[in-house]
């Protein structure tokens, strides 16, 4: 599943600290929630690929919750837990849109 990749590739620039800008990350960060249609649906939960699939997620989760963790909590009331934190690191570009619009600092990633 392609967004399976896009997540994954969207956790390993988060672990070595976002290089785009906010509205950008929000964006990116939305194909989570594609992800949690698929786990949550029914018939998918019935298909041989899902088992792999489901453990795939879980353990790019885990290297994202790992990241955002670290990172401030900038939308507390958000069903979703990835849609709470933000990474600790970014590029200056994130960085000061993250302080504009949350008014927190985040570390700025070595270029």
């Amino acid at each position: 599943m392609q967004s399976l990749g896009m997540w994954e590739d969207f956790v390993e620039e988060c672990e070595i600290g976002y290089a785009s800008d906010l509205s950008e990350y929000l964006n990116d960060l939305s194909v989570r929630q594609l992800l949690q249609k698929v786990l949550d649906d029914a018939e998918a939960k019935r298909t041989e690929t899902y088992l792999p699939f489901a453990q795939r997620v879980r353990r790019i989760y885990e290297r994202f919750h790992e990241v955002v963790n670290e990172g401030p909590e900038v939308r507390p009331r958000s069903e979703c837990w990835w849609d709470r934190r933000l990474p600790a690191t970014g590029a200056a570009e994130f960085v000061a849109d993250v302080w504009e619009r949350y008014a927190v600092d985040l570390r700025t990633a070595d270029s």
